[in-house]
């Protein structure tokens, strides 16, 4: 299915970034992918349903905190 490829090339990227140096060696490529698809949810149910005008915002933070503990 599209959701189960989506994340395999999505943790296929993650293990290149690792082997290029991008991220931190030993980066687990599953929690990051799981981690990067929990912020798109949120993002998504914010937005939408609860119409907070933050959750951009609010979403960027969280990548850029994300990011900070993967990046090498």
């Amino acid at each position: 299915n599209k959701a189960s490829d989506m994340a395999s090339e999505l943790r296929r990227t993650v293990l290149q970034a690792v082997d290029s140096g991008e991220l931190k060696a030993g980066t687990d490529a599953a929690l990051l992918v799981s981690e990067l698809n929990g912020l798109v949810m949120t993002l998504l149910h914010d937005a939408r349903f609860l119409r907070d005008p933050l959750a951009g915002e609010h979403a960027a933070r969280s990548w850029r905190r994300i990011l900070s503990d993967y990046r090498a």
